[in-house]
């Protein structure tokens, strides 16, 4: 059964239909790893009380085999029908357009929210969510084309802003309705993972968003703060469970990059619709060998299960998942010599879900 919106509820059925999206390269590998652990968990938690039906859903190269497109009409309605969808990785430039921002406009997704979480031996303890717009509506104007000339000559007139003939503009907008409405995603996780504290980031270019999610949190009796962006790192490496908001989405991308945080999933989400995501990328060359690392999938299903409220299937997940890595039980990405591929890897996972 799919999940129906009733007002601003989600209803959701105990057997509840949810989407997949496979991706390309080991996304295959990687979602029927996913799959198997996720009916595992709820099976042991609910004892066929609950249940998943899968849905799979057509984008990317399947999709172009399909239907002859690579981000098809029909898979879109398929998301909107089924709401939370579970997303592998897809490749990210075809024929000059990226799918994966394709699909966030088209299905206004406007929250892009990556959590930086703690497994046995890698960062533990740690859950640090980081929120973002999901898109960012910039706008790149040539330095030597029409397009530019005109709008140097308009800023001149009208603002008296004068830009050298050998630079490129560019042009970037904010909409304070989504910054908002990220700012009601950033409360809804915290009550999901029982966070208790939001950093929101001062990047210094004059945009109102920081003050926007902080006077929107702040309204909610939530506890925020403004920080400076370049204290963040210190507060990352030291603190162990929090928010942060930063308005840009690439600055997020790369300060996960900076702290070298290995164990981290992510979601992208609109009002309702929700795409929980693996953050590893499509790979074509080790597509087939079994040697595809299920973590961030699995810790993105976990995410997915809590917002169903099948609370005891994402702890059993999670706990299993913890489990494998407190007794150096690794995937091979990790651990070339010793190392499991991934179906070895989920079948370690679900036996410690059966202890």
């Amino acid at each position: 059964m799919y999940i129906k919106l009733d007002g601003n509820h989600l209803i959701i059925p105990d057997d509840v239909t949810i989407g997949y999206i496979e991706g390309d390269g080991e996304g295959t590998e990687l979602t029927r790893a996913m799959i198997n652990a996720v009916n595992s968990a709820i099976e042991i938690a609910y004892s066929g009380s609950k249940s998943i039906e899968w849905k799979k859903i057509y984008i990317g190269r399947e999709a172009y085999e399909k239907y002859g497109k690579y981000l098809p009409r029909e898979s879109i309605e398929d998301i909107r029908k089924t709401v939370f969808v579970m997303k592998g990785p897809l490749s990210s430039n075809i024929n000059g357009h990226d799918i994966n921002i394709n699909i966030k406009r088209i299905l206004n997704l406007y929250t892009d929210v990556k959590c930086i979480t703690g497994l046995p031996g890698l960062s533990e303890g740690k859950e640090i969510f980081i929120f973002s717009p999901s898109i960012d509506e910039v706008y790149h104007f040539s330095y030597d084309s029409e397009d530019s000339d005109m709008l140097r000559q308009y800023l001149q007139q009208s603002f008296n802003i004068s830009i050298g003939g050998d630079s490129d503009i560019f042009l970037k907008g904010t909409s304070r309705y989504r910054i908002i409405k990220i700012a009601s995603k950033i409360a809804e996780i915290s009550s999901l993972y029982g966070i208790k504290r939001t950093l929101v980031a001062d990047d210094y270019t004059g945009s109102h968003a920081p003050l926007w999610v902080y006077n929107t949190l702040n309204k909610m009796e939530m506890p925020v703060e403004i920080e400076n962006l370049y204290n963040l790192y210190d507060e990352m490496t030291s603190e162990s469970r929090f928010n942060i908001f930063i308005p840009d989405s690439r600055l997020s991308s790369l300060i996960i990059k900076i702290i070298s945080a290995r164990t981290f999933f992510g979601a992208i989400l609109g009002d309702f619709i929700s795409l929980f995501e693996s953050q590893s990328r499509p790979s074509f060359t080790e597509e087939g060998y079994d040697l595809a690392d299920p973590t961030s999938f699995l810790l993105a299903s976990s995410m997915m299960l809590r917002r169903l409220n099948f609370n005891d299937a994402a702890l059993i997940l999670r706990n299993a998942l913890n489990s494998v890595y407190s007794d150096g039980i690794l995937p091979a990405s990790l651990n070339l010599n010793n190392g499991l591929k991934c179906s070895d890897f989920i079948d370690a996972i679900v036996k410690r879900m059966k202890r």
